[in-house]
């Protein structure tokens, strides 16, 4: 039942596609302030779930539909959490909290996804 929910979701979102956002960030926050940075991250949805990929690994992702858009939460082996929002016009923030080398680190990027048919 969730799944179709989420496709749903997805469908009652703008563009093209049912099942894959491409998503393209260009501004990077953290502690020490903002910056220009690009950042890559697809996310799937189709009959097994949700999937997060973002170059460097693909893991399942928990999906979180809301009124004005659909969340995307993946939780690593270590407890690290991403967080992604996409919203009904396609623009999209990506949180990411963690572990780093000097300790608790947390990240936003801002941008927008396309969809594309799977």
């Amino acid at each position: 039942m969730r799944f179709f929910f989420i496709v749903f979701a997805l469908a009652a979102m703008p563009a093209a596609a049912e099942d894959s956002l491409f998503c393209k960030f260009d501004r990077l926050c953290s502690t020490s302030g903002c910056e220009d940075a690009e950042y890559f991250l697809e996310l799937r949805v189709d009959g097994d779930g949700a999937y997060f990929n973002d170059g460097d690994r693909i893991a399942q992702a928990e999906t979180i539909p809301g009124k004005d858009g659909l969340s995307f939460l993946d939780v690593d082996e270590n407890g690290n959490l991403s967080l992604t929002t996409v919203y009904q016009d396609l623009t999209a923030a990506h949180s990411a909290h963690g572990i780093g080398e000097e300790g608790p680190a947390s990240v936003l990027r801002l941008g927008a996804c396309r969809r594309e048919h799977g």
